[in-house]
């Protein structure tokens, strides 16, 4: 038996890829549609260190679904980007930049890139001034720190950190809500995206579409909207609520599988020096491609105060 082995779908056949893929939408859909019921009871129950922890399992599993809907969306005949999305699956970061990119309301596909760049440095300045401190990946380190207590250095020295502190932050929230990934997945398997004919005609209609940096989120509406009048027009789309069309149309996100999603590296050494010089420099975006060397990130959350990048 080997397990983790979802890169070998990129070894069948479409019709036999669809066929496999649905069955393993369906799973995943109803496991993170019943992790989610769980973490409900959790909430109402004030477990909280139970409900963060299978929280971040459920957005997670979530995800998975969006990442293989994504692998269906992508040509064939771009095998590696292909065989890379299928290996989406089981990266942390991976899911952690698709269960956050449903939240997002970015006019053009190049603008939901430059956020997902700024989510994908692996150190990052931030504080009460915009650069005090060093911060880990937050995808990551939110995930860590959930689920682990774990001793670190900082610039002050080393300290332990426990999940502790976000429990006592948790149980002073009352009100309980479904992340908008969950929504989405539970919308679209109701509406039939588990299906493996309808994943076909998903195929046809989005394998045939550039996504260019000023593709636009009306143009995208469209072709989410398009993609159901497809299924329906083949009498493949389920009857759901109104709700769950409308949820598919506005937040099923742009596509992402030609985007790179590693992790971009940040020398240390470079956010001490932007935090000593008070972060002053260029206004730019990460993420410019091959011919680019980032050598500075300051405040990579509210809106990169530095990040020189020099091509080649």
């Amino acid at each position: 038996m080997r397990t983790r082995a979802i890169r070998d779908l990129a070894q069948k056949s479409d019709r036999d890829f669809f066929d496999e893929v649905a069955t393993g939408l369906d799973h995943i859909a109803r496991n993170a549609i019943r992790l989610e019921d769980e973490v409900r009871f959790l909430r109402e129950n004030r477990r909280a260190r139970g409900h963060r922890i299978l929280r971040a399992v459920a957005t997670e599993e979530a995800a998975k679904f969006l990442i293989l809907l994504d692998a269906v969306r992508c040509p064939r005949r771009r095998p590696e980007a292909f065989s890379r999305q299928l290996g989406r699956v089981h990266d942390h970061l991976s899911k952690g930049l698709y269960a956050e990119c449903v939240e997002w309301r970015y006019w053009t596909f190049g603008d939901f890139n430059d956020r997902l760049d700024r989510d994908r440095v692996d150190f990052y300045l931030d504080g009460p001034n915009d650069v005090d401190w060093i911060f880990p990946n937050e995808i990551l380190h939110t995930r860590e720190s959930t689920l682990y207590v774990d001793y670190v250095q900082t610039d002050d020295g080393h300290i332990w950190l426990s999940p502790d502190e976000r429990d006592r932050l948790l149980e002073i929230e009352l009100r309980y809500h479904e992340p908008m990934v969950v929504q989405l997945v539970r919308s679209l398997h109701a509406i039939g995206f588990a299906d493996a004919v309808a994943l076909n005609a998903i195929a046809d209609i989005w394998r045939l579409t550039e996504m260019t940096l000023d593709f636009d989120r009306r143009a995208l509406g469209e072709l989410n909207c398009r993609t159901l009048e497809a299924l329906q027009a083949r009498q493949l789309l389920v009857d759901a609520s109104d709700g769950a069309y409308q949820l598919a149309i506005d937040r099923w996100p742009f596509p992402l599988w030609s985007l790179d999603l590693s992790p971009i590296e940040v020398d240390q050494a470079d956010l001490r020096q932007c935090r000593t010089s008070g972060g002053t420099g260029k206004w730019a975006c990460p993420g410019m491609g091959e011919c680019a060397r980032v050598e500075g990130v300051c405040n990579g959350r509210a809106g990169w105060i530095v990040l020189v990048a020099h091509p080649t």
